[in-house]
């Protein structure tokens, strides 16, 4: 039993170069919207060199940011080992090159695990990093520790803070650093 996607978009033919099929490999009228059902995907290859790509020119370029007031999105979660975590989505500035990307921490201390290893590597993981950052930039800002993690979660909610944002070799960005604008 399919699943039905939906009709397709009302498609514009016109960015397509003359006789570019908008479809390839599905059976249809060129001058029509195409429906396919979800079994219909699985004929369907992936293209791994496009999602590269896709990455890397959609990557903002590595720099430091400020933040958009409010952010996207701040939640507040448990993740699958009970961990306590604080995730946003923020949108960024720097000068003239707009973008977003979120990030998360977590108050509770876990190790990085050596990828290739499977060993812990005595360090914290980025999300133990990130938090301490922002703790950093709380105490710069205030000029005093925060009492609770809320205070935390709540200066980055309500307050333009700078971000380093790099570019790793998949072509994702990645926060590398939580600064106060002071």
């Amino acid at each position: 039993m399919s699943e039905e996607v939906g009709n397709a978009p009302d498609f514009d033919p016109s960015p397509l170069q003359e006789g570019q099929d908008p479809a390839p490999g599905f059976p249809h009228d060129p001058n029509e919207p195409v429906e396919l059902s979800l079994d219909d995907l699985f004929n369907q290859e992936v293209d791994e060199a496009a999602v590269v790509k896709g990455l890397k020119d959609s990557a903002l370029p590595t720099g430091t940011y400020t933040t958009e007031i409010p952010p996207s999105r701040l939640s507040v979660t448990k993740d699958k080992n009970n961990r306590l975590m604080v995730s946003g989505f923020w949108k960024v500035t720097m000068g003239d090159v707009k973008g977003a990307i979120g990030f998360r921490f977590s108050p509770e201390r876990r190790n990085k695990i050596d990828g290739n290893t499977g060993e812990d590597t005595g360090k914290p993981d980025t999300a133990f990093k990130n938090y301490t950052q922002a703790f950093n930039a709380y105490t710069r800002v205030y000029g005093e520790k925060p009492t609770s993690v809320g205070a935390i979660a709540t200066y980055l909610r309500d307050y333009p803070v700078k971000f380093r944002i790099v570019t790793l070799s998949s072509g994702e960005n990645w926060v590398a650093a939580i600064m106060p604008v002071l």
